[in-house]
Protein backbone atom coordinates (compact mmCIF):
# COMPACT_ATOMS: atom_id res chain seq x y z
CA UNK A 1 0.00 0.00 0.00
CA UNK A 2 1.22 3.13 -0.40
CA UNK A 3 -0.32 6.84 0.46
CA UNK A 4 -2.52 6.79 -3.35
CA UNK A 5 -3.82 3.59 -2.51
CA UNK A 6 -4.72 5.01 1.45
CA UNK A 7 -6.58 7.98 0.04
CA UNK A 8 -8.90 5.90 -2.41
CA UNK A 9 -9.39 3.04 0.29
CA UNK A 10 -11.13 5.66 2.03
CA UNK A 11 -14.19 5.73 -0.51
CA UNK A 12 -14.24 1.72 -0.60
CA UNK A 13 -17.44 2.06 1.35
CA UNK A 14 -19.20 2.78 -1.93
CA UNK A 15 -21.21 6.27 -1.29
CA UNK A 16 -20.89 9.50 -2.59
CA UNK A 17 -18.96 11.34 -0.54
CA UNK A 18 -17.29 14.76 0.50
CA UNK A 19 -13.05 13.88 -0.37
CA UNK A 20 -12.19 17.89 1.21
CA UNK A 21 -13.75 16.29 4.63
CA UNK A 22 -11.75 12.95 4.07
CA UNK A 23 -8.62 15.11 3.79
CA UNK A 24 -9.57 16.50 7.25
CA UNK A 25 -10.28 13.11 9.18
CA UNK A 26 -6.44 12.09 7.76
CA UNK A 27 -4.92 15.11 9.95
CA UNK A 28 -7.36 14.97 13.07
CA UNK A 29 -9.22 17.56 12.84
CA UNK A 30 -11.55 17.70 15.60
CA UNK A 31 -14.94 19.19 14.52
CA UNK A 32 -18.24 17.76 15.02
CA UNK A 33 -18.67 17.48 11.19
CA UNK A 34 -15.27 15.32 10.57
CA UNK A 35 -15.82 13.50 13.32
CA UNK A 36 -19.74 12.19 12.43
CA UNK A 37 -17.97 12.04 8.86
CA UNK A 38 -15.15 9.69 9.79
CA UNK A 39 -17.54 7.28 11.66
CA UNK A 40 -20.41 7.35 9.14
CA UNK A 41 -18.12 5.83 6.68
CA UNK A 42 -16.40 4.08 9.06
CA UNK A 43 -13.09 5.49 8.91
CA UNK A 44 -11.89 5.79 12.81
CA UNK A 45 -8.35 3.62 11.16
CA UNK A 46 -7.50 6.73 9.00
CA UNK A 47 -8.17 9.20 12.24
CA UNK A 48 -5.17 11.40 12.49
CA UNK A 49 -3.05 8.49 10.32
CA UNK A 50 -1.25 11.10 8.60
CA UNK A 51 -1.01 14.43 10.61
CA UNK A 52 1.31 16.15 8.26
CA UNK A 53 0.11 15.93 4.90
CA UNK A 54 -0.07 18.33 2.48
CA UNK A 55 -3.43 18.86 1.20
CA UNK A 56 -2.17 19.99 -2.04
CA UNK A 57 -0.40 16.87 -2.18
CA UNK A 58 -3.96 14.82 -1.11
CA UNK A 59 -6.20 17.32 -3.98
CA UNK A 60 -3.28 16.44 -6.17
CA UNK A 61 -4.19 12.54 -5.51
CA UNK A 62 -8.02 12.54 -5.92
CA UNK A 63 -7.50 14.75 -9.38
CA UNK A 64 -5.34 11.79 -10.55
CA UNK A 65 -8.28 9.40 -9.57
CA UNK A 66 -10.78 10.85 -11.45
CA UNK A 67 -8.74 11.28 -14.29
CA UNK A 68 -8.23 7.74 -14.34
CA UNK A 69 -11.40 6.87 -13.85
CA UNK A 70 -11.12 5.30 -10.35
CA UNK A 71 -13.43 7.79 -9.03
CA UNK A 72 -16.16 10.13 -10.59
CA UNK A 73 -16.63 13.09 -9.38
CA UNK A 74 -18.94 16.27 -8.88
CA UNK A 75 -17.87 19.56 -7.49
CA UNK A 76 -16.33 18.59 -4.20
CA UNK A 77 -17.96 14.64 -3.79
CA UNK A 78 -17.00 12.12 -5.19
CA UNK A 79 -17.70 8.00 -5.40
CA UNK A 80 -15.35 5.21 -6.38
CA UNK A 81 -16.01 3.23 -9.81
CA UNK A 82 -15.91 -0.33 -10.17
CA UNK A 83 -12.58 0.08 -11.51
CA UNK A 84 -11.28 1.36 -7.90
CA UNK A 85 -13.00 -1.40 -6.11
CA UNK A 86 -10.97 -3.71 -8.40
CA UNK A 87 -7.22 -1.82 -8.18
CA UNK A 88 -8.56 -1.93 -3.86
CA UNK A 89 -8.97 -5.45 -4.13
CA UNK A 90 -5.48 -6.22 -5.20
CA UNK A 91 -4.01 -4.50 -1.24
CA UNK A 92 -4.64 -5.62 2.64
CA UNK A 93 -6.37 -2.68 4.42
CA UNK A 94 -7.34 -5.57 7.36
CA UNK A 95 -5.80 -3.03 9.90
CA UNK A 96 -7.35 -0.17 8.78
CA UNK A 97 -10.23 -1.48 9.73
CA UNK A 98 -9.74 -2.27 12.83
CA UNK A 99 -7.57 0.51 13.83
CA UNK A 100 -8.95 3.12 15.81
CA UNK A 101 -7.36 6.16 15.00
CA UNK A 102 -9.82 8.72 17.28
CA UNK A 103 -9.32 7.10 20.15
CA UNK A 104 -6.09 5.93 19.79
CA UNK A 105 -4.47 8.33 17.14
CA UNK A 106 -3.21 11.20 20.19
CA UNK A 107 -1.70 8.24 22.39
CA UNK A 108 0.25 6.96 19.81
CA UNK A 109 1.85 10.07 18.65
CA UNK A 110 3.01 10.80 22.38
CA UNK A 111 3.85 7.18 22.88
CA UNK A 112 6.17 6.24 19.98
CA UNK A 113 9.63 8.79 20.99
CA UNK A 114 9.42 7.47 24.72
CA UNK A 115 9.20 4.26 23.80
CA UNK A 116 12.28 3.98 21.86
CA UNK A 117 14.04 6.12 23.68
CA UNK A 118 13.24 4.54 27.37
CA UNK A 119 14.23 1.30 25.36
CA UNK A 120 17.62 2.83 23.93
CA UNK A 121 18.65 4.26 27.53
CA UNK A 122 17.63 0.56 29.54
CA UNK A 123 19.83 -1.21 26.82
CA UNK A 124 22.72 0.78 27.45
CA UNK A 125 22.06 1.07 31.23
CA UNK A 126 22.05 -2.91 31.26
CA UNK A 127 25.50 -3.06 29.25
CA UNK A 128 26.82 -0.76 31.96
CA UNK A 129 27.53 2.08 28.78
CA UNK A 130 26.79 5.66 29.85
CA UNK A 131 28.20 7.57 27.25
CA UNK A 132 26.13 7.24 24.20
CA UNK A 133 24.31 9.66 21.65
CA UNK A 134 20.66 9.75 23.21
CA UNK A 135 18.15 9.33 20.33
CA UNK A 136 15.93 11.86 22.06
CA UNK A 137 17.28 15.55 21.87
CA UNK A 138 13.43 16.97 23.64
CA UNK A 139 14.83 18.24 27.06
CA UNK A 140 11.50 17.77 28.63
CA UNK A 141 11.66 13.88 27.53
CA UNK A 142 14.52 13.24 29.37
CA UNK A 143 13.97 14.42 32.31
CA UNK A 144 11.03 12.54 32.74
CA UNK A 145 12.98 9.39 31.84
CA UNK A 146 15.30 10.10 34.43
CA UNK A 147 12.95 10.95 37.12
CA UNK A 148 11.17 8.09 36.68
CA UNK A 149 14.59 6.12 36.92
CA UNK A 150 15.31 8.01 39.52
CA UNK A 151 11.83 7.19 41.77
CA UNK A 152 12.21 2.90 41.26
CA UNK A 153 13.75 1.82 44.59
CA UNK A 154 14.46 -2.03 43.82
CA UNK A 155 17.87 -2.72 42.31
CA UNK A 156 18.25 -2.02 38.53
CA UNK A 157 18.50 -5.57 37.31
CA UNK A 158 15.45 -6.84 39.56
CA UNK A 159 12.94 -4.38 37.90
CA UNK A 160 14.67 -4.53 34.43
CA UNK A 161 14.09 -7.98 34.57
CA UNK A 162 10.44 -7.76 34.72
CA UNK A 163 10.25 -5.43 32.52
CA UNK A 164 11.80 -7.12 29.54
CA UNK A 165 9.64 -10.01 31.01
CA UNK A 166 6.64 -7.46 30.10
CA UNK A 167 7.55 -6.63 26.92
CA UNK A 168 8.22 -9.64 25.90
CA UNK A 169 4.95 -11.26 27.06
CA UNK A 170 3.18 -8.09 24.56
CA UNK A 171 5.56 -8.70 21.82
CA UNK A 172 4.17 -12.44 21.94
CA UNK A 173 0.60 -11.10 21.66
CA UNK A 174 1.56 -9.80 18.16
CA UNK A 175 3.72 -12.87 16.91
CA UNK A 176 4.94 -12.42 13.42
CA UNK A 177 5.20 -8.70 13.72
CA UNK A 178 7.03 -8.17 16.70
CA UNK A 179 10.02 -8.42 14.50
CA UNK A 180 9.15 -5.27 12.74
CA UNK A 181 8.91 -3.21 16.16
CA UNK A 182 12.26 -4.80 17.70
CA UNK A 183 13.98 -3.84 14.14
CA UNK A 184 13.24 0.11 14.88
CA UNK A 185 14.64 0.35 18.15
CA UNK A 186 17.62 2.02 19.28
CA UNK A 187 19.64 -0.16 21.88
CA UNK A 188 23.20 -1.35 23.01
CA UNK A 189 25.30 -1.60 19.41
CA UNK A 190 21.78 -1.47 17.71
CA UNK A 191 21.68 1.92 15.48
CA UNK A 192 17.40 0.76 14.45
CA UNK A 193 16.21 0.63 11.09
CA UNK A 194 14.56 3.05 9.65
CA UNK A 195 10.85 2.47 7.70
CA UNK A 196 13.07 2.52 4.35
CA UNK A 197 15.04 0.00 5.16
CA UNK A 198 12.48 -2.25 6.62
CA UNK A 199 10.55 -1.72 2.84
CA UNK A 200 13.58 -3.14 1.56
CA UNK A 201 13.81 -5.72 4.22
CA UNK A 202 9.97 -7.03 3.94
CA UNK A 203 9.74 -5.92 0.08
CA UNK A 204 7.16 -3.97 0.62
CA UNK A 205 6.15 -0.16 0.67
CA UNK A 206 7.23 2.91 3.55
CA UNK A 207 2.89 3.18 4.16
CA UNK A 208 2.64 -0.60 4.74
CA UNK A 209 5.31 -0.43 6.75
CA UNK A 210 3.85 2.74 8.41
CA UNK A 211 0.86 1.21 8.94
CA UNK A 212 1.47 -1.80 10.39
CA UNK A 213 3.91 0.17 13.09
CA UNK A 214 0.88 2.37 14.00
CA UNK A 215 -1.09 -0.75 14.32
CA UNK A 216 1.28 -2.31 16.60
CA UNK A 217 1.33 0.67 18.74
CA UNK A 218 -2.29 0.59 19.00
CA UNK A 219 -2.13 -2.84 20.27
CA UNK A 220 0.30 -1.89 23.28
CA UNK A 221 -1.76 1.39 24.08
CA UNK A 222 -4.95 -0.78 24.27
CA UNK A 223 -2.44 -3.63 26.68
CA UNK A 224 -1.34 -0.39 28.75
CA UNK A 225 -5.40 0.89 29.07
CA UNK A 226 -6.21 -2.75 30.26
CA UNK A 227 -3.18 -2.31 32.96
CA UNK A 228 -1.78 -5.48 31.83
CA UNK A 229 1.73 -4.54 32.03
CA UNK A 230 2.50 -2.50 35.50
CA UNK A 231 6.03 -1.68 34.97
CA UNK A 232 5.09 -0.79 31.12
CA UNK A 233 2.46 1.21 32.33
CA UNK A 234 4.94 3.01 34.68
CA UNK A 235 6.67 3.98 31.74
CA UNK A 236 4.53 4.90 29.47
CA UNK A 237 1.16 6.34 30.87
CA UNK A 238 -1.55 6.66 28.67
CA UNK A 239 -3.34 9.99 28.65
CA UNK A 240 -6.51 10.78 28.59
CA UNK A 241 -8.28 10.59 25.43
CA UNK A 242 -10.67 13.06 26.54
CA UNK A 243 -10.67 16.69 27.80
CA UNK A 244 -11.66 17.49 31.77
CA UNK A 245 -15.16 19.39 30.93
CA UNK A 246 -15.86 16.64 28.37
CA UNK A 247 -14.69 14.18 31.53
CA UNK A 248 -16.95 16.47 33.59
CA UNK A 249 -19.37 16.44 31.13
CA UNK A 250 -19.39 12.82 30.91
CA UNK A 251 -20.33 12.88 34.95
CA UNK A 252 -23.23 14.90 34.68
CA UNK A 253 -24.37 12.51 32.03
CA UNK A 254 -24.22 9.19 34.66
CA UNK A 255 -25.93 11.14 36.90
CA UNK A 256 -28.88 11.57 34.51
CA UNK A 257 -28.70 15.12 33.43
CA UNK A 258 -28.68 14.72 29.78
CA UNK A 259 -30.93 17.49 28.73
CA UNK A 260 -28.72 20.09 26.81
CA UNK A 261 -29.53 23.26 28.04
CA UNK A 262 -29.33 22.02 31.65
CA UNK A 263 -25.63 20.90 30.78
CA UNK A 264 -25.29 23.96 29.14
CA UNK A 265 -25.65 26.01 32.34
CA UNK A 266 -23.77 23.43 34.80
CA UNK A 267 -20.96 23.48 32.24
CA UNK A 268 -21.44 27.62 31.79
CA UNK A 269 -20.55 27.12 28.08
CA UNK A 270 -23.24 27.15 24.83
CA UNK A 271 -25.42 24.41 23.48
CA UNK A 272 -23.03 24.06 20.05
CA UNK A 273 -19.95 23.41 22.19
CA UNK A 274 -21.66 20.88 24.97
CA UNK A 275 -22.49 19.35 21.65
CA UNK A 276 -18.97 18.43 20.57
CA UNK A 277 -18.53 17.38 24.09
CA UNK A 278 -21.30 14.83 24.06
CA UNK A 279 -20.04 13.56 20.36
CA UNK A 280 -16.94 13.11 21.68
CA UNK A 281 -18.43 10.73 24.51
CA UNK A 282 -20.88 8.94 22.37
CA UNK A 283 -17.74 8.34 19.93
CA UNK A 284 -15.51 6.81 22.87
CA UNK A 285 -17.93 5.53 24.85
CA UNK A 286 -21.04 4.29 22.67
CA UNK A 287 -22.09 1.21 24.85
CA UNK A 288 -22.11 3.63 27.88
CA UNK A 289 -24.06 6.82 25.88
CA UNK A 290 -27.82 7.70 25.87
CA UNK A 291 -28.66 7.56 22.74
CA UNK A 292 -32.12 7.10 22.71
CA UNK A 293 -32.57 9.96 24.94
CA UNK A 294 -31.53 12.30 22.31
CA UNK A 295 -33.18 9.92 19.01
CA UNK A 296 -36.33 9.62 20.97
CA UNK A 297 -39.84 9.11 19.43
CA UNK A 298 -37.90 10.38 16.04
CA UNK A 299 -35.81 7.24 15.44
CA UNK A 300 -39.20 5.67 13.45
CA UNK A 301 -39.26 8.76 11.58
CA UNK A 302 -35.72 8.56 10.80
CA UNK A 303 -35.74 4.68 9.88
CA UNK A 304 -37.51 5.76 7.13
CA UNK A 305 -35.56 8.32 5.84
CA UNK A 306 -32.62 6.04 5.93
CA UNK A 307 -34.60 3.42 4.03
CA UNK A 308 -34.35 5.96 1.16
CA UNK A 309 -31.61 7.31 1.67
CA UNK A 310 -28.59 5.24 3.47
CA UNK A 311 -25.88 7.70 2.49
CA UNK A 312 -26.07 9.23 6.23
CA UNK A 313 -22.77 10.86 5.97
CA UNK A 314 -24.21 12.77 3.19
CA UNK A 315 -27.62 14.35 4.76
CA UNK A 316 -28.38 17.43 5.00
CA UNK A 317 -30.29 18.35 8.83
CA UNK A 318 -31.55 21.48 7.13
CA UNK A 319 -32.79 19.72 3.87
CA UNK A 320 -34.06 16.83 6.23
CA UNK A 321 -35.96 19.52 8.06
CA UNK A 322 -37.53 20.73 5.16
CA UNK A 323 -38.81 17.72 3.36
CA UNK A 324 -40.48 16.10 6.71
CA UNK A 325 -41.88 19.39 8.01
CA UNK A 326 -41.84 18.13 11.41
CA UNK A 327 -39.50 20.28 14.30
CA UNK A 328 -36.66 17.85 14.18
CA UNK A 329 -34.27 18.66 16.68
CA UNK A 330 -30.46 18.68 15.63
CA UNK A 331 -29.59 16.63 18.14
CA UNK A 332 -32.09 13.47 17.11
CA UNK A 333 -30.39 14.23 13.84
CA UNK A 334 -26.98 14.09 14.62
CA UNK A 335 -26.62 11.14 17.27
CA UNK A 336 -28.81 8.87 15.27
CA UNK A 337 -26.28 9.41 12.29
CA UNK A 338 -23.48 8.46 15.07
CA UNK A 339 -25.33 5.53 16.25
CA UNK A 340 -26.35 4.23 12.36
CA UNK A 341 -22.55 4.73 11.97
CA UNK A 342 -21.49 2.61 15.03
CA UNK A 343 -23.82 -0.76 14.21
Amino acid sequence: MDLSTLILSMFQHGFKARYTTAYFVLIGKKTSSVLTYMQCYHLRGYYRLCPQLDRQQFEEIIQSFIQSGCLKSKDYWVEITHLGQQQLSMIDSNDLQTMDGWRYGKMIHQLWPTFVFTNQVLSELSHHEKHYRPIETNILLQRQLKQKLSQIHQPFHQWLQSYVEELLHFLSTIEDDAALLVDQLVGFQESGQTIQQLAQKYATTDWAIYIKTQWILEQLCRALESKQYPLLAYFYAIPDVLSKPVRYTQSLIQSQICDIEELSQRLHKRPGTVMDYLIELALTYPRQFPFDYYIGKWTSLLDQYASTDPNIGMWSYKSMKESMNEPLPFEAFRFYQLKRGLE
